[in-house]
């Protein structure tokens, strides 16, 4: 877990990085979204409560992308690589 715990907060430093405009609604629920599953993932949520978590994030992504705040292709790195830590998670 811890692996995917440090990989989270990776990628909450890359989405920092990559949003175009940050202090757009759609750019803050997004942080919000992956500070919550970093703070899900420090207090060692179950599995499942994370998996769900990941979904969040993952549909706030495809929201922010809607409304411009952040590049397709920086979406689907993003998306990719949430959807790894998904697939973790899913094998706990």
């Amino acid at each position: 877990m811890s692996d995917l715990y440090r990989e989270v907060i990776n990628l909450r430093h890359k989405l920092n990085n990559v949003i175009d405009n940050p202090s757009h609604p759609s750019a803050q629920a997004l942080k919000k979204e992956v500070q919550a599953l970093e703070d899900d993932m420090q207090v060692k949520k179950n599995p499942k409560s994370l998996e769900s978590r990941v979904v969040r994030v993952i549909n706030t992504l495809k929201q922010a992308e809607h409304a411009g705040v952040i590049s397709q292709s920086d979406v689907n790195n993003l998306h990719k690589q949430f959807e790894e830590i998904q697939q973790e998670l899913r094998k706990l």
